[in-house]
């Protein structure tokens, strides 16, 4: 089954408030992403020209600080997001990234109906607060970046 077929079938699980791929504005919202979490060259961008791959956002994450865990990412992600809001989903593939908009159970099921290239996933507040990146190293090995602000970030430690 290909990556569209398992997203179709996550459409049928979900209400479109529930989750959606947004087809308007998703360069602009991939742009917002990008410019507040992502670290890239002054250059990078010319102003409102930029048509390449939004890509390599795992690299070059600007992160405020990385931790690495043996707790499945379902039981971490439960712990750091609300259950009653929708986020950005960001399914980093080898040469460009999907952007999806979920609550919480439905980007658990995004991200568990098969791993991109990568095995990376960010989850980003809707108001660009803060995005929480993850990739899955090996079966019992997840690596964490969080970036921005959220309450629960300052009890990070505890919950691991």
């Amino acid at each position: 089954m290909n990556w569209n077929e398992k997203i179709d079938r996550i459409k049928k699980l979900y209400s479109h408030d529930k989750f959606s791929v947004p087809h308007i504005n998703r360069k602009d919202i991939l742009t917002q992403i990008e410019t507040k979490f992502i670290k890239r060259s002054k250059n990078y961008y010319e102003l409102n020209t930029y048509t390449g791959p939004f890509i390599n956002w795992w690299t070059n994450i600007n992160s405020s600080f990385n931790l690495t865990t043996t707790r499945s990412y379902e039981s971490m992600i439960t712990k750091l997001v609300r259950n009653d809001k929708n986020y950005w989903v960001a399914c980093e593939g080898n040469n460009l990234i999907l952007i999806y908009k979920a609550n919480l159970e439905a980007l658990i099921d995004l991200c568990s109906i098969g791993q991109t290239y990568t095995k990376t996933y960010h989850i980003i507040d809707m108001k660009y607060n803060f995005m929480i990146s993850f990739k899955i190293i090996k079966q019992n090995e997840v690596e964490f970046k969080f970036c921005g602000e959220n309450k629960a970030f300052k009890n990070i430690k505890d919950i691991n």
